[in-house]
């Protein structure tokens, strides 16, 4: 079940946007570091925010869709010779559901990070018990 979207627009507060088209050279850099554009169906504003908070943009996310949700697969279903460099990198081949794109990431997939904190903060926090005589 996909979650909703979390951006309003800053005219009206309404929930109802889409993606705007990259204009000009601006738009291109700002999307280098996650920043895109929108476009409110309520009132027709156009702006500029990111599609996750800033601490998911460090993990893996469909560049389509943006879902983070992602399957890992075997790289020989990747076309192109993209699946040649990754190979040689040894790049985990991954794949949106949603939008059914396939793609090689540098990034960790989110799952992998979040299992990561918690048995991280659980041994930290986990305190020993006194056995009682």
């Amino acid at each position: 079940m996909p979650t909703p979207n979390p951006i309003v627009c800053p005219a009206c507060r309404q929930a109802k946007i889409s993606r705007s088209r990259r204009r000009g050279v601006t738009d291109h850099l700002l999307g280098a570091v996650d920043i895109l554009p929108w476009r409110c169906g309520n009132c027709g504003t156009r702006f500029r925010a990111r599609l996750v908070p800033f601490r998911y943009a460090l993990y893996a996310k469909c560049r389509y869709c943006g879902n983070h949700d992602l399957q890992r697969i075997a790289i020989e279903y990747l076309p192109g010779v993209g699946s040649v460099l990754g190979r040689l990198l040894r790049l985990p081949a991954l794949r949106c559901a949603p939008c059914r794109h396939k793609f090689l990431s540098f990034r960790p997939l989110l799952r992998e990070g979040e299992q990561f904190v918690a048995s991280t903060t659980g041994e930290s926090s986990r305190v020993p018990t006194s056995k009682a005589s």
